[in-house]
């Protein structure tokens, strides 16, 4: 059989080809059938290969950082249990003290170290009875307009001599009730 394809290649190819394309002329197909779904499933593993994707990059970073941050917390609560025994050991010797120095001085007890009671804060002055703050407060209070205290006595206003001629008109003060007079300004 080897016979009969060298000879149909050769005379297929022609004289003018050189051996290596006559080699090639002369080669078949396989026998059997192709496995199309199997061609198909080997490419696709092929071309998923095994890259890594951002969500599995940033997965692995979380976890890091989750385990990185668990660790410095078992750090810090391993420290904070081993100070409060070193500050319970302490406080135990300083008691001991205490007691073996009020026996030698003749106490029963030692004196417990209390804080210093703090000094009263003195009342506070109540305000003017003019002063805004009072007048508010009273206004608040009674729900109707509060007129000036009759006992408060206003300095007068200093004013510039007038002249005899013209005599000028007096400024009054603005009151709770004069919403006209402060609509009209």
């Amino acid at each position: 059989m080897p016979d009969q394809h060298d000879d149909q290649a050769k005379d297929l190819a022609g004289p003018d080809l050189s051996a290596l394309e006559q080699r090639l002329a002369a080669w078949q197909p396989a026998e059997g059938a192709l496995d199309r779904d199997r061609m198909l499933y080997e490419a696709g593993r092929a071309a998923a290969g095994s890259r890594v994707r951002p969500w599995q990059i940033g997965t692995a970073a979380m976890l890091f950082a989750l385990a990185s941050l668990g660790g410095l917390l078992a750090v810090e609560r391993m420290q904070l249990v081993r100070e409060r025994a070193l500050l319970a050991q302490e406080r135990a010797r300083l008691n001991e003290v205490e007691t073996a120095l009020a026996a030698q001085l003749g106490t029963t007890q030692p004196v417990p170290m209390t804080p210093a009671p703090l000094a009263p804060i003195p009342p506070a002055e109540p305000p003017a009875p003019d002063s805004y703050l009072a007048l508010s407060s009273r206004l608040a209070r009674d729900g109707v307009a509060v007129s000036w205290p009759d006992d408060v006595r206003r300095p007068a206003p200093e004013q510039p001599p007038a002249r005899p001629a013209e005599p000028s008109p007096r400024p009054v003060p603005l009151g709770p009730d004069d919403v006209r007079r402060v609509l009209e300004l």
